[in-house]
C-alpha cells in the first residue's frame, strides 16, 4: 500500500529496563514497525545518552519499515514518555534526535513530551478519579481528577529521581539491600541476610565494593542495584529470607505512602475528588510480577486512607504497555479521534508487540480481592 503524507504516528515510551518504540499506520490503523530496546537511562543523569537512545531506536523503527528520508513528510505527530516529570531540555534533546535519525526531518512543534504517569493513564482510558501507581526501576503515584476527562489536572508524589524520591521501587530495594549486607559484614547487624545473598552473588565485603566501583565506572550501577532489588523481592516471594520479607514490606508502606498523598495533594485543590471511587491503576514490572508486594501494598493503602475513602478503591491492573498510552495520546491530542474510537484500536492491536503487559495471574486475583472488600 503507498503511504500518503501525515498517515504515520510515533510512540516512545522508555525506561531504565528497557524501551518500546512504535510506527502505527492511520490508513491501515495497524501498528507497522515495533521495536523494543535496551533500557534508557534517566533524564537527571545523561541527556546526551537520551540523544543517542532515541535516535538509535528511531533508526531501528526506520530499518524495519525502509523508511528512508525522503519520506519524513509521512511523520504526522509523535508522542514520548521518559520520566515521570517534564524537561525543557531534555524535551529539545528529543526533538533533535528524532530530527537526526532517519525518521526525520520532523518538526519539533510534532514532537509531544508527556509523563509516564500520563501515558500509563491513557493507556488505561480511564475517566473517573484514578491514580497511576507505577512500580519498577523507579516508584511513584499520580492522582488524575477524572481521569482522561480532565487529566491536567492531577498531583504526583515520588518519582523525583535516585536522589530525591523513589521509595518503592527497584532500585530503592536494591540500594536498601547494600546498605544491609555492608551493616551485617562490620558487625552492625546480625548476620540474617547475607548468607542467602552470597549464593546468589558470591558477595563478601571486598568483593561487593569492587561491584560497586565497576559497576560505575561501566555506568551500569542503576541497572545493577534494580536487579538486586529484584533478587529482593523474588527471595522474599519464596519465604527464603525474612529480611527480604522487610524489605518489601518496607516498600509496600512507602509505596501507600505516595499513594496517599498525591490523594491528597489532589483533593485539596478538587474537593470533590475521590467521593465515589477512586480507581488505582498498578503498572510496572516489580508490581506485575510480585503477589506479596501486591498484597502488601494493597493492604497498606487499605489502611492508610483516611474514613469513607478506603471503601471507595478499586484496584486495576494495567495491561497496556505505556507506549500504548504514548499512542492513544497521539491519536487523541495530534489526530482527534474519539475516545471511543482509540479505544476499539488499542483493543485491536494488543497482541501486537509493544502492547501488552503480561501480569502475574495471582496478582490480578489479589487485586480483584482487594477491590471487593
Amino acid at each position: 500500500m503507498t503511504r500518503r503524507p501525515g498517515n504515520l504516528v510515533l510512540a516512545i515510551a522508555g525506561a531504565t529496563s528497557g524501551a518500546t518504540a512504535m510506527l502505527f499506520d492511520l490508513v491501515t490503523k495497524k501498528p507497522i514497525a515495533t521495536r523494543v530496546a535496551r533500557g534508557i537511562l534517566p533524564l537527571e543523569e545523561s541527556e546526551d545518552s537520551l540523544y543517542y537512545s532515541v535516535r538509535e531506536l528511531c533508526n531501528e523503527i526506520a530499518e524495519r519499515m525502509n523508511y528512508t528520508a525522503r519520506e519524513a513528510s509521512q511523520l504526522s505527530h509523535a508522542t514520548v514518555a521518559f520520566s515521570s516529570s517534564r524537561s525543557t531540555s531534555s524535551y529539545e534533546r528529543i526533538a533533535a534526535a528524532t530530527s537526526d535519525s532517519r525518521l526525520g526531518p520532523t518538526s519539533p512543534r510534532r514532537i509531544t513530551w508527556i509523563t509516564r504517569g500520563e501515558a500509563c493513564l491513557f493507556s488505561s482510558l480511564e475517566t473517573t478519579d484514578c491514580i497511576v501507581v507505577k512500580v519498577g526501576t523507579v516508584a511513584f503515584a499520580h492522582a488524575f481528577a477524572s481521569g482522561l476527562r480532565n487529566w491536567h489536572t492531577s498531583s504526583r508524589a515520588g518519582g523525583w529521581g535516585l536522589l530525591s524520591g523513589n521509595d518503592g521501587g527497584a532500585y530503592f530495594l536494591g540500594r536498601q539491600l547494600l546498605y544491609r549486607l555492608f551493616e551485617e559484614f562490620d558487625g552492625r547487624a546480625p548476620l540474617a541476610l547475607s548468607s542467602p545473598i552470597i549464593e546468589e552473588i558470591g558477595a563478601t565485603a571486598e568483593t561487593l565494593t569492587a561491584w560497586i566501583r565497576r559497576r560505575r565506572i561501566e555506568n551500569s550501577l542503576r541497572v545493577e542495584v534494580s536487579k538486586l532489588g529484584r533478587l529482593v523481592v523474588e527471595l522474599a516471594e519464596a519465604g527464603r529470607n525474612m529480611v527480604c520479607r522487610d524489605l518489601v514490606q518496607q516498600a509496600a508502606i512507602l509505596l501507600a505512602h505516595s499513594c496517599v498523598a498525591s490523594i491528597e495533594n489532589l483533593r485539596l485543590r478538587c474537593s470533590g475528588f475521590g467521593r465515589e471511587c477512586i480507581t488505582v491503576l498498578l503498572q510496572g514490572r516489580l508490581l506485575q510480577g510480585s503477589s506479596l508486594l501486591a498484597s502488601l501494598f494493597t493492604e497498606s493503602v487499605r489502611n492508610s486512607l483516611i474514613p469513607g475513602l478506603s471503601d471507595a478503591v478499586i484496584f486495576r491492573p494495567l495491561l497496556l504497555t505505556p507506549a500504548a498510552g504514548c499512542l492513544a495520546h497521539s491519536l487523541s491530542e495530534g489526530q482527534g479521534y474519539s475516545w471511543s474510537r482509540i479505544e476499539e484500536l488499542l483493543a485491536s492491536c494488543a497482541d501486537s508487540p509493544g502492547f501488552r503487559v503480561d501480569f502475574n495471574p495471582d496478582v490480578i486475583e489479589i487485586l480483584r480481592r482487594r477491590s471487593l472488600q
